[in-house]
């Protein structure tokens, strides 16, 4: 088993970290691929960490009407 953590600040910044392979990251995983058996592919699982404290919103900076 290989974990790797990130942390992004947004769930579309992870997408495009995680779907942006070149040339090269494609051949390779398709080498890999090919010396695993049909039956016992290498899967990814992803888990996300939830927060355990609610999160504040920032302040909303105060405008002078004056």
């Amino acid at each position: 088993r290989w974990l790797e953590t990130f942390r992004t600040p947004t769930w579309t910044d992870f997408h495009r970290l995680h779907h942006r392979l070149t040339a090269v990251d494609k051949r390779l995983d398709d080498e890999l691929k090919a010396l695993s058996t049909a039956c016992n592919l290498p899967r990814t699982t992803i888990l996300v960490e939830r927060p355990t404290v609610a999160r504040k919103s920032p302040p909303v900076p105060y405008v002078s009407q004056k």
